[in-house]
C-alpha cells in the first residue's frame, strides 16, 4: 500500500479546500492505474467537516500511524507549502525511523512535484 501525504491544515477553508480537491484528483490519477493508495486527507476530510472533528495533525496521528507502518510507499505530494504542513513532516519523520529510505523526486501530469520513499530491503 502506498501512503500519501499532502498538506493540509490552513487558516483560509478555500485553501484547504483547494489541497483537498488537488490531493483527491492526484489520487485519482494513480488509483485508475489500480495502485493501491491511501490519503488521510481525501479519506477523512468530509467525516472530519461533517462530522465537526478536529482537523489539526495531532488529533490524527495515532489513525495515520496504523497505515504509516502497513505502508510500503510514502509518496509527498509537494502542494504549495508542504514543507510548512506539520502532518507532513511528521509523516516523514515517523517514515524515515522505521525505513531507511530510498528518494525518488518526481513530477505529475499536472506539474505536481511529489517525492517517494520506498522500504529498502
Amino acid at each position: 500500500m502506498i501512503y500519501l501525504a499532502s498538506p493540509y491544515t490552513h487558516p483560509w477553508p478555500e485553501v484547504v479546500e483547494a489541497r483537498v480537491t488537488h490531493t483527491a484528483k492526484f489520487l485519482l490519477r494513480h488509483l485508475k492505474q489500480r495502485k493501491p493508495i491511501f490519503s488521510p486527507i481525501v479519506y477523512c476530510h468530509d467525516l472530519a467537516t461533517v462530522h465537526h472533528l478536529p482537523t489539526d495533525a495531532n488529533y490524527w496521528w495515532e489513525f495515520n500511524q496504523v497505515f504509516l507502518d502497513r505502508a510500503s510507499e510514502l509518496w509527498v505530494l509537494h502542494l504549495k507549502d508542504w514543507e510548512k504542513a506539520k502532518g507532513v513532516r511528521q509523516e516523514i519523520d515517523y517514515w524515515l525511523e522505521l525505513n531507511p529510505e530510498s528518494l525518488a523526486i518526481m513530477y505529475d501530469q499536472e506539474g505536481y512535484h511529489w517525492t517517494a520513499y520506498t522500504k529498502t530491503g
